[in-house]
């Protein structure tokens, strides 16, 4: 049963809370949006804020950039002198944190804040590298660190706040990696539990104490927490690594698709959704993105794409929020070469769209929306590519079409039976083609159903 809730989210920003009704099942219906930034030519996406906006990196001549996306515009942030580096993560304040690429003596990697256009080198725990993962809502920082020589990949697991670096406890052996912390503090991530370093397990820190999640003698990393205390990562314990969700002192399996090679959980939101990749097979750099919820198990990313879209592949989820919007990296081709990241936005139509009669190219045609309010003022929209397009005064978590480069075909005014018609000759070069049509209320921020016809 579909169940729903209104949200409000304090962003932190005095001027700033953002309410909109949460949807309790699995949604079928996305806008999809391409990330892409001015001189880049692809990228990905990595983490996601409560507004919609991405951190991610994009591709640039000679190397790469953090950067940092919003509602259809992006800057690209730089680095320090280097060639490359990525954004990990963004908060509700809008500040991100990642790393990037100093200049001399090597383009060592260092972790980095940004906020409001000036980027902090964080330093590390003694050696020349160290990568920031995550930030949470108080401004706490987490990822790892070398402390000794550049060549030596040992490196411990941090957490970075008002300017101090701080050393998180292992288990035993050499390393550690702290890859998410949430509101509360506690930060989830890996460490080695033994002194001959083969294994490294899941953990939890709490309090500079550190707690063993992961099972003994396999290979586990946690990726995420959520407000809850539910945390996703993988595990490779039995055959083949899997997706887990660890929640109330448990870990579970969430892996549904055993026809793939393997799985890993990249995020999970307050609402339990959880989202990562799966593994096509041993000899395949090819992956699908997933969204896992409790009651529909494993669905792929692919499922969602509008139809007629650019993208013909979801790589990954690598972030997700409590409005159910969901970043990664995707691909306009099977193949997988070019990368591209992405917003996948959840939208949920509240009118009908019947298709349109006769549907013949060069003829007079009638397309009816149903279900309307009396008096309701509805813009007919089409366009001959799937994807996204911001509706003009309405949140992205609200409403968004599933059409690029929309265009108004016309209007119509409901009447007293809740019915609007639009009257029009259809051009006769549409002839053979597929067409796809939205119905708009744009005062209420209201869709219909997406309606592909193909033109006889």
């Amino acid at each position: 049963m579909s169940t729903t809730s209104t949200k409000c989210v304090n962003l932190l920003l005095p001027s700033i809370v953002l309410c909109t009704t949460l949807h309790g099942v699995a949604q079928d219906d996305y806008a999809l949006f391409r990330i892409s930034i001015r001189e880049s030519t692809g990228g990905l996406g990595f983490g996601i804020n409560e507004l919609g906006h991405v951190a991610g990196k994009q591709s640039v001549f000679g190397g790469s950039s953090p950067s940092y996306w919003w509602l259809e515009d992006g800057i690209l942030l730089g680095t320090f002198g280097g060639p490359w580096g990525e954004a990990a993560d963004v908060n509700n304040r809008g500040v991100i944190v990642g790393s990037a690429s100093i200049v001399s003596p090597y383009p060592f990697d260092h972790p980095f804040v940004w906020y409001d256009g000036a980027m902090l080198d964080l330093g590390t725990l003694g050696g020349d590298q160290g990568w920031a993962y995550a930030v949470n809502n108080r401004n706490q920082v987490v990822g790892r660190s070398q402390y000794g020589d550049p060549w030596d990949v040992q490196a411990h697991g941090y957490v970075w706040h008002d300017g101090v670096m701080t050393e998180l406890p292992l288990i035993a052996g050499c390393c550690s990696s702290a890859d998410d912390i949430n509101d509360q503090g506690v930060i989830v991530g890996r460490t080695t539990f033994n002194e001959d370093n083969l294994y490294s397990a899941a953990v939890i820190w709490y309090n500079q104490r550190v707690y063993q999640i992961g099972p003994d003698n396999f290979n586990s990393r946690a990726y995420a927490i959520n407000e809850h205390m539910d945390v996703v990562g993988w595990s490779d314990e039995g055959y083949r690594r899997h997706a887990f969700l660890w929640s109330d002192n448990h870990m579970l399996n969430i892996d549904t698709h055993p026809e793939m090679e393997g799985s890993w959980a990249e995020d999970i939101n307050n609402l339990g959704q959880v989202v990562g990749a799966l593994d096509e097979s041993e000899f395949s750099w090819i992956t699908f993105g997933f969204l896992w919820q409790a009651d529909t198990g494993m669905t792929l990313l692919n499922d969602f794409i509008p139809p007629k879209s650019y993208f013909k592949s979801l790589g990954s989820g690598q972030g997700i929020n409590d409005f159910g919007q969901i970043t990664g990296d995707g691909y306009y081709d099977e193949e997988q070469v070019r990368q591209y990241g992405y917003l996948l936005s959840p939208v949920y139509p509240t009118f009908m769209l019947d298709q349109p009669t006769p549907g013949t190219a060069g003829e007079v045609n009638t397309i009816t929306a149903r279900n309307l309010t009396p008096g309701t003022k509805v813009y007919f929209i089409y366009g001959m590519g799937g994807g996204g397009s911001i509706i003009p005064r309405c949140e992205i978590v609200e409403a968004a079409l599933q059409i690029d480069d929309p265009v108004i075909a016309g209007t119509a005014v409901a009447d007293a039976a809740g019915v609007a018609t639009l009257v029009g000759k259809v051009p006769s070069k549409w002839a053979g083609q597929e067409v796809l049509i939205q119905g708009l209320v744009s005062s209420e921020c209201d869709i219909s159903n997406l309606v592909v016809v193909k033109f006889e």
